[in-house]
């Protein structure tokens, strides 16, 4: 027994002197394995949380140019927040409002409460405070564009305002200046006082109508439409309305925003064997008293109100001034639009 069990002995030594032998010489006998668990390096994609809503807001308030600045004016539930300008076009992306060109360099913006203690509220009970900001500095008749960001932590809706403003021209001379067309129509004048006493009876009258060259009555122009010709007129009393068989019209085109209307009226005194010149041609109103006419205008001004489009009206009283003996008053229709 003591023999065999030293031959198991011997065998068993000699086995493991054997493999060592095998690994120092760089071989490896084959040997069933199991295969490696795959690595778990997670889900493939984590779904995004939703971004929460803070609550806070801001609103814009407006915005204006000069040749070299912006001023941009907003309302905001907080008092700091961030301001980008740039000439770069920013786009709207999931994470708010991004410039094309790149990062732009943001400046702190300090608003001030509504009231004191800054109670009046956007939404939400919150304080409410203005803004008021100029960037100076900039280009002429370039368009910038300006991002205003009330901060918030991670996991909110971004609250944001985009602005797109354009500076203006330094010299305005370089600029076309707008057109318009300017209308005005007459259809009735008022008569104060006839200019006839006593046995003359009522006065004869003749209107005509004319919008001053670039709104100056100083300067000459042909006369719109008439109500009468020179050698034609009507009768009227003190008091009396006359009304014209069609409207009396002149139009003009104007780079002015003003307008300056004249309604000439014109009594006839002429008598059997008066030399008596005709009205015509180029003329600035007139205003005298003769042993032929006696003539007077009304006159009124007025600032246009132009649409951008389509046609604005406005109403005038037009009176005579300074006294003469032919006095009236007149509603005027103005009507302008750009070309």
């Amino acid at each position: 027994m003591a023999n065999n069990q030293a031959v198991k002995a011997s065998t068993a030594v000699a086995g493991a002197s054997f493999m060592a032998a095998i690994a120092l010489a760089g071989v490896i006998p084959a040997a069933a394995q199991t295969p490696p668990a795959p690595a778990n390096n997670g889900p493939t994609s984590i779904g995004a949380k939703p971004l929460m809503n803070s609550g806070h807001k801001l609103t814009p308030a407006g915005q204006t140019s000069t040749w070299n600045s912006i001023t941009l004016k907003w309302k905001a539930t907080k008092r700091f927040v961030t301001l980008q300008t740039s000439t770069a076009e920013p786009v709207n992306t999931k994470q708010g409002w991004k410039f094309n060109g790149g990062p732009v360099q943001p400046v702190i913006v300090k608003g001030t409460p509504v009231t004191k203690g800054g109670k009046n509220t956007l939404s939400g009970g919150k304080p409410t405070y203005v803004f008021n900001k100029t960037i100076s500095g900039l280009d002429e008749h370039t368009q910038y564009y300006s991002v205003t960001t009330v901060p918030l932590g991670t996991g909110y809706k971004p609250v944001q305002q985009a602005w797109g403003t354009t500076t203006k021209i330094k010299n305005s001379s370089l600029t076309t200046p707008q057109v318009r067309k300017v209308r005005m129509t007459v259809g009735s004048v008022k008569v104060v006082k006839d200019a006839d006493k006593g046995l003359r009876g009522k006065g004869e009258v003749r209107f005509g109508v004319r919008l001053a060259p670039e709104a100056n009555p100083l300067i000459a122009s042909d006369w719109g439409s008439w109500s009468h010709s020179w050698n034609d007129y009507t009768k009227a009393d003190s008091g009396d309305t006359v009304k014209f068989r069609a409207p009396l019209v002149h139009e003009i085109a104007t780079t002015k925003s003003s307008a300056f209307v004249e309604v000439q009226g014109y009594e006839n005194d002429v008598d059997a064997f008066d030399n008596c010149a005709i009205q015509g041609g180029e003329n600035t109103a007139k205003q005298y008293g003769d042993k032929c006419f006696d003539a007077a205008v009304a006159q009124a001004s007025l600032k246009l109100k132009t649409k951008k489009h389509g046609v604005s009206t406005q109403y005038v009283t037009a009176k005579v001034y300074r006294g003469p003996a032919l006095q009236f008053t007149a509603v005027v229709k103005v009507e302008s639009w750009f070309i």
